[in-house]
């Protein structure tokens, strides 16, 4: 039942799933482009008061003092690219994670909402990590 959900979820929601990060989230202007190491990158240890993103082997790759920026190249590295844009500014980098993570919620209340139409006893929060994972989409 719950690999079945997943799959017709999906299929049905796609329209709500086009939009990617970074660049429905961001605007053109004044943005920068960083290299990313073409790995999938996760939250390491803080480290004297910086936060470390390193890959699933522990090397550190960024060290960044705002929780947002971390996000941001975490959300952006979705496909393992080579470069990312990211825009100069902090505020449109806090702004884009913002509404980024509100999209996602927005999408978490929708599963929420028609498993409960389901009326049948599942764990919502697993049902939603398999989406996630199927669509290869973090929240934080």
């Amino acid at each position: 039942m719950e690999k079945e959900f997943v799959k017709n979820w999906i299929t049905k929601n796609t329209k709500i799933l086009q939009k990617e990060f970074p660049k429905d989230f961001i605007t053109e202007e004044q943005i920068e482009e960083i290299d990313m190491p073409g790995k999938n990158l996760i939250f390491g240890d803080p480290f004297f008061g910086l936060f470390q993103i390193c890959d699933i082997s522990g090397d550190v790759y960024f060290q960044e003092e705002d929780i947002y920026k971390v996000k941001y190249i975490i959300y952006s590295n979705k496909n393992k690219p080579l470069k990312i844009s990211i825009p100069v500014k902090q505020e449109d980098i806090t702004n884009a994670v913002k509404n980024y993570e509100k999209y996602l919620d927005e999408i978490i209340s929708q599963i929420k909402k028609e498993l409960n139409q389901l009326q049948v006893k599942v764990n919502n929060d697993e049902i939603v990590q398999q989406i996630f994972k199927a669509l290869n989409l973090i929240r934080f």
